[in-house]
């Protein structure tokens, strides 16, 4: 027989962290997130053309151009506040959010 433990409240899931108070899936965001007690984040992830796993909810910049035609630096230089997914996490561990 299997029993569920049921958490003594629900989880707080901050969507795209605290996007009320900072840019949606920004570092800033997800700190904001922590800070008012979200126990969990959702984040939006997509790859960039060089394979690495960008924290970023569209497909397309507002220039129209595709996220997976360009390379993590390029992006960089284009969304400076825009993380990948490794910083994200190493943030997780730093506040012991998830």
């Amino acid at each position: 027989m299997t029993v569920a433990t049921i958490p003594p409240r629900p989880y707080s899931i901050a969507h795209r962290g605290a996007s009320a108070y900072a840019p949606a899936n920004t570092l800033a965001a997800f700190r904001k997130a922590a800070a008012l007690g979200a126990d969990m984040w959702e984040v939006d992830i997509r790859a960039s053309a060089d394979g690495v796993c960008i924290v970023h909810h569209d497909a397309t910049l507002v220039s129209g151009e595709a996220l997976n035609a360009m390379s993590r630096e390029a992006l960089r230089g284009v969304m400076p506040d825009v993380p990948d997914l490794s910083e994200v996490v190493a943030l997780a561990a730093e506040l012991g959010a998830g």
